[in-house]
């Protein structure tokens, strides 16, 4: 099973951004689209520390599902 997560942070800094992409790559996530993308089982224990890390940056959190 897989979930998905889709996601905002500002658009004021693409450093922001990219550190939210890099960490969801580094997990295994694929792409669908630009802030969406489908994350393999394995990393839900990493989700809860990517949420903390994009509400740092202010971007209204994200959201994970099943």
């Amino acid at each position: 099973m897989t979930s998905r997560a889709v996601y905002r942070v500002p658009a004021t800094t693409s450093r922001a951004r990219v550190a939210v992409w890099r960490e969801l790559k580094r997990v295994g996530a694929l792409y669908v689209r630009q802030a969406v993308c489908v994350l393999p089982d394995r990393v839900r224990e990493r989700l809860d520390k990517i949420r903390a890390r994009i509400g740092e940056l202010e971007g209204g959190g994200g959201s994970g599902q099943d």
